[in-house]
C-alpha cells in the first residue's frame, strides 16, 4: 500500500504545480510507483482485491489525463472493470464501475465507434451486476445499453431496454419523458407509426406533469450522462457530484 499512497502524493503534487517540468516529472513518478504497486498486487494472493482495482483505476486516471494517452488508459480501465465486477459490491465499487463503464462506452461507442458490441457488453454486464443493487445504477445502465443498440439499428433490443428502464423508473421527479420520447423514436424507426404515436403523446403528458427541478427535488440520474452535473438530496444534506470525464468522481459538500 505505500507505493500506491506515495503515487497519489506524486500525482496530487503534479496536478497542483503551476510548473510544466515538475508536472511532467511527478506525474512520471506517479505511473511509476503505481505499476510497481500493481505488478506486486497481481503476484500476490490479494490480486483480486479492492486495492488492487484501485490501482489499476488510479493507472488508467494518470495514463488518461497525465500522458494522454487513452488506448493504455482503457487497457487498465478494463483492468480494474473485471476485478470490481468480481468483487463483493458497495457503493464505491458501483460508482467506480459506472464510471469506468462510462469511458468504456465513449471510447468503443463514441463518434468513432471503434466496437459497439463490445461497448453493449459491458454495459450488459452492468445491467445484471446492478439489477438488484442498485436501481438508479440498473436504470442508468439500462439506458445505456438501449441507446447503443439504438445506435448500431438493432432497434428491437433498444426497444427492449427502454422498455425495462421505463417500466423500473421510480423516481420521485419522473424521469418518464425522456424514456417515452426513446421508445417513441424507436418505434418510428421499427416503422410502427400506431405505437410511435402513442409514445409521444405519452411523453408530451409526462413532459408536462413532471416536477420542476428545485432545491426540493433531484435531477433524475436514470438518464443523464454521468459527465453532468448532478445535485442529488442524499436526506437532509446535499451532496454534489461532479464527473471530470475522465475517470474520477470528484465529491464536495
Amino acid at each position: 500500500k505505500s507505493l500506491y499512497h506515495i503515487a497519489i502524493r506524486c500525482w496530487d503534487a503534479s496536478q497542483s504545480s503551476d510548473d510544466d517540468e515538475t508536472t511532467a516529472l511527478m506525474s512520471a513518478r506517479a505511473i511509476r510507483y503505481m505499476k510497481q504497486a500493481d505488478e506486486l498486487y497481481a503476484s500476490s494472493k490479494d490480486a483480486i482485491s479492492d486495492i488492487h482495482a484501485n490501482i489499476l483505476y488510479e493507472l488508467a486516471i494518470f495514463y488518461n489525463n497525465g500522458r494522454n494517452d487513452r488506448e493504455t488508459a482503457i487497457k487498465y480501465a478494463e483492468a480494474s472493470f473485471e476485478i470490481f465486477t468480481k468483487l463483493p459490491f458497495n457503493e464505491y465499487n458501483l460508482s467506480s464501475c459506472t464510471n469506468i463503464m462510462d469511458a468504456l462506452d465513449s471510447y468503443y461507442c463514441g463518434d468513432e465507434m471503434r466496437d459497439c458490441e463490445k461497448a453493449i457488453r459491458y454495459n450488459e454486464q452492468m445491467v445484471e451486476i446492478c439489477r438488484n443493487a442498485d436501481i438508479d445504477w440498473y436504470i442508468y445502465a439500462l439506458t445505456r445499453t438501449g441507446h447503443n443498440y439504438f445506435k448500431i439499428g438493432n432497434y428491437n433490443k433498444a426497444l427492449e431496454y427502454y422498455m425495462l428502464a421505463y417500466e423500473n423508473n421510480d423516481n420521485p421527479n419522473g424521469g418518464d419523458a425522456e424514456f417515452l420520447l426513446k421508445i417513441a423514436e424507436t418505434y418510428k424507426n421499427l416503422g410502427d407509426s400506431k405505437s410511435e404515436e402513442k409514445y409521444r403523446k405519452m411523453y408530451e403528458d409526462a413532459l408536462a406533469n413532471e416536477m420542476p427541478i428545485d432545491e426540493d427535488y433531484y435531477i433524475p440520474t436514470s438518464y443523464m450522462s454521468i459527465s453532468d452535473f448532478l445535485t442529488v438530496a442524499v436526506d437532509d444534506d446535499e451532496v454534489e457530484l461532479l464527473y471530470n470525464s475522465s475517470f474520477r468522481p470528484i465529491k464536495g459538500t
